[in-house]
């Protein structure tokens, strides 16, 4: 899978364990799966996902082709010893990030868990409606800039990760992808240089 969708399936497992209290197995084969399972891909870059499609399991025709549309979908019995499975499928990468988060955030996970100290309340149950779930965000270009950069966000930055960096920036792009966002105006004061620094 493209990494973008493998390190939102990382997340969403932190997720799930945020809110139950268990690490949920993350598995490369399906073949290997039993029970219920949950499902992230790309249209038209999983073979799991176009299996799936091609079987009459899942409709996607209605994302097919749209800017970082979603659809979340309850199947039943898809596979061999897969009882149930709930699959998040993405037009594109993005929307497969963002039906993802969407997911988390529904579970109690809060987009600002971390940079706000969101509390994720632990739940013995979380149950989902069965069918299908199509969305994606009605406008183009989300996104923000960082303002207040010197001295409040450089000086929080270099207390907490040495600088304005890439480990910095891993939680600010990771905050702006749950929110849905898509565009971010780094920070850019001198001697800060976004593009040259890590």
């Amino acid at each position: 899978a493209d990494p973008a969708v493998r390190h939102v399936a990382d997340n969403f497992i932190a997720d799930l364990e945020r809110v139950s209290g268990n690490a949920p197995s993350r598995l490369e084969n399906l073949r290997k799966a039993s029970g219920n399972v949950v499902i992230l891909g790309v249209l038209g870059h999983s073979t799991i996902i176009d299996g799936m499609v091609q079987a009459g399991k899942i409709q996607a025709g209605d994302i097919a082709g749209q800017w970082e549309a979603f659809r979340q979908i309850v199947v039943d019995k898809p596979f061999p010893n897969v009882a149930r499975a709930l699959v998040m499928v993405g037009a594109d990468r993005r929307g497969a990030v963002y039906g993802a988060y969407d997911l988390s955030e529904k579970i109690g996970v809060s987009p600002s868990y971390w940079f706000a100290d969101v509390p994720v309340r632990m739940r013995a149950n979380v149950f989902l409606t069965a069918g299908s779930r199509r969305d994606q965000p009605k406008v183009k270009y989300r996104g923000f800039f960082i303002n207040d950069e010197n001295p409040s966000f450089n000086g929080w930055a270099i207390k907490h990760f040495g600088g304005i960096n890439a480990r910095m920036y891993e939680h600010v792009f990771e905050l702006e992808l749950r929110l849905k966002g898509n565009y971010l105006w780094p920070a850019m004061w001198a001697p800060k240089a976004f593009d040259d620094d890590d």
